[in-house]
């Protein structure tokens, strides 16, 4: 279907496939009036707005503006000489009353069917536009204009606002409603409606992420940096659509569900903007969790996002491509509105995915340090997990190296403890503990004995000479 529409408008230059028109409706009228447009008055302004659309700065031309009461003037029309003509900027035109197009219209059998066929044009004409432009109870009729350039194109839009204007125009009649109407008028005030929404949209779906995002990580500069990483990249994604759709960056692919488009479709940038807002949200959260987690667990803010970029890469990049995949079937489809959808949420996918959160997350986080959190306090920032990968030894903390053993960890699932007694292995946790050094009054052959604890259990047993002894696991 696209591609006949585009064969028509190839055929047919212009509007001429989709004209717009306005609506002369007598005031005071009910839907079961009869006949109302049958008057002098009616029949004038009818004529004074066709002659007023033909004088605008419109680029419209006789050949543009057709109505019941408006003809053009030519000495090929013995009307002429019977009618009164009015001079336009763009030619004469004949300004038909009620009293005459009555004659007409009386006597239009006979005219029309005339020998010598003198009349046969004018009484076609007026034939015609009795029967395409007035409605079944003659109580309204239409002044049809098509437009001298691509109705589908960006002229259209500043030519119906030039439109509804003139028919604001207090020299028209008073006694009449002007409407202005047809299917890209319609598009037209659908478009301009829903962008006049959009920043509000926008608005919206920004507030209640920022709202909902601090309220679950307590942070007031979380949302700042989903500023950076989840928005600013959606503009960049809609900003390839257009070099492929509106610039044809693409064109050398000849390929046409690529290929250039002209105009978006003005609904899918509204539409889908909250959609991708929502898959990189999702991407984001599965990611920064982790990394919240880890940093909760007293790792170091860099090891936190090394550590959540890890254990959440092969999830999330497999669910991108799962999502890129059933989006990119839609690209095939033989309808452009499917097309550019479907692109745009595929390369959006893909975008976050193997970008946005491989690079750009993991950068921001990096800058914003522990900054990133606040107000909130996290715990001390005491386990490197490059250092632990690295292989070099960790100790307890702010505890003399003489008093207490030296503990090791086996990939974060057992503590071993070592000293001149004894040596041994423990099951421990997952998490970097707080060990207690306690005296425990008991004299072996190596002295005064103190056990270190996790929680009740203890994880090891040292000579300890004096008080009891704190101090944190790293």
């Amino acid at each position: 279907w696209y591609q006949r529409r585009v064969h028509g408008v190839e055929k047919f230059p212009g509007g001429d496939t989709s004209p717009i028109y306005v609506i002369v409706h007598p005031r005071n009228t009910t839907a079961d009036s009869l006949d109302t447009i049958k008057s002098d008055s009616y029949f004038k302004a009818v004529a004074d707005t066709t002659v007023l659309l033909i004088n605008s700065n419109l680029n419209l031309t006789l050949d543009n503006v057709h109505s019941i009461a408006v003809a053009p003037c030519s000495d090929e029309r013995p009307m002429k000489h019977m009618m009164k003509c009015t001079n336009t900027t763009k030619g004469a035109v004949v300004s038909v009353t009620w009293s005459e197009a009555q004659w007409v219209a009386n006597r239009m059998d006979g005219l029309c069917e005339a020998n010598d066929g003198q009349y046969e044009g004018y009484c076609d004409e007026f034939a015609w536009g009795w029967q395409q432009l007035v409605n079944d109870r003659n109580s309204s009729s239409l002044i049809m204009i098509t437009v001298p350039f691509s109705a589908d194109g960006p002229l259209m839009g500043p030519f119906v606002k030039g439109v509804r204007a003139l028919l604001n125009d207090t020299s028209l009649d008073p006694g009449n409603e002007y409407l202005l109407t047809g299917l890209q008028v319609f598009m037209g005030d659908a478009m301009d409606a829903a962008f006049a929404k959009f920043p509000l949209i926008v608005g919206l779906c920004a507030g209640v992420t920022f709202v909902i995002i601090t309220a679950t990580f307590r942070s007031f500069i979380v949302p700042v940096r989903l500023a950076l990483t989840l928005f600013a990249p959606v503009f960049a994604i809609f900003g390839v659509a257009v070099l492929v759709y509106q610039d044809g960056i693409l064109d050398f692919l000849d390929w046409p569900p690529l290929g250039k488009m002209g105009p978006f479709f003005f609904y899918n940038p509204i539409m889908l903007f909250t959609v991708m807002i929502g898959l990189a949200l999702d991407y984001d959260m599965f990611l920064f969790a982790r990394i919240e987690e880890r940093r909760q667990h007293s790792y170091t803010d860099r090891a936190s996002i090394i550590r959540g970029l890890y254990e959440t890469g092969r999830i999330i990049t497999a669910a991108g491509l799962i999502m890129a995949c059933a989006f990119g079937g839609l690209i095939f489809s033989d309808i452009p509105m499917i097309n550019q959808m479907a692109f745009i949420l595929t390369i959006a996918v893909l975008f976050d995915t193997f970008v946005v959160r491989t690079t750009l997350v993991p950068a921001v986080l990096s800058l914003g340090a522990s900054a990133m959190w606040w107000p909130r306090k996290m715990p001390e920032a005491i386990y490197d997990e490059l250092d632990d990968y690295a292989g070099r030894k960790t100790s307890i903390s702010r505890v003399s190296q003489t008093s207490l053993p030296e503990f090791r960890y086996d990939d974060r699932s057992h503590v071993s403890y070592a000293n001149a007694n004894k040596a041994g292995s423990y099951s421990a946790f997952k998490r970097p503990p707080t060990v207690t050094a306690t005296n425990s009054g008991q004299t072996g052959s190596a002295g005064s004995q103190s056990h270190a604890y996790v929680g009740s259990q203890i994880v090891g047993t040292v000579n300890a000479q004096g008080a009891a002894m704190q101090g944190e696991m790293p």
